[in-house]
C-alpha cells in the first residue's frame, strides 16, 4: 500500500520505520524539508516537499501527531487519525 505520513517528529518517524517494515511503500512530508529528508534517509521512505504531494501519491495517508498514536495504542486502531484516499468500492472504509 502507499501511504503518506504528514509530520516527521517521534510519530512520524515511528509510523514511517513501521510502515517500511512491514513492506509499504511511505512518502513522508514537514514543514521542514530537512526533517523529512533525515526521517526517510533513516526509515527507507521517501521525502516530499508539500502535503499535496504527499497526499497525490498515497492510498493511504494521515497526520503523525501524538494524540493519534495514543488511539493507536490505547484501541488499537489507525482509523480515526487516518483516511483511505481513492478506495476502490469494494473496501470498506470506517467514517
Amino acid at each position: 500500500m502507499n501511504i503518506a505520513v504528514i509530520g516527521a517528529g517521534t510519530v512520524g518517524r515511528a509510523l514511517s520505520t513501521a510502515f517500511v517494515r512491514a513492506g509499504h511503500t511511505v512518502v513522508i512530508t514537514s514543514r521542514d524539508p530537512e526533517d523529512a529528508g533525515s526521517v526517510a534517509a533513516a526509515t527507507g521512505a521517501t521525502a516530499v516537499t508539500t502535503n499535496a504531494a504527499a497526499a497525490a501519491a498515497a492510498e493511504l495517508e494521515g497526520l503523525a501527531f501524538l494524540n493519534m498514536a495514543l488511539n493507536i495504542a490505547n484501541n488499537g486502531s489507525w482509523q480515526s487519525g487516518w483516511k483511505l484516499v481513492g478506495a476502490p468500492a469494494s473496501v470498506p472504509v470506517a467514517a
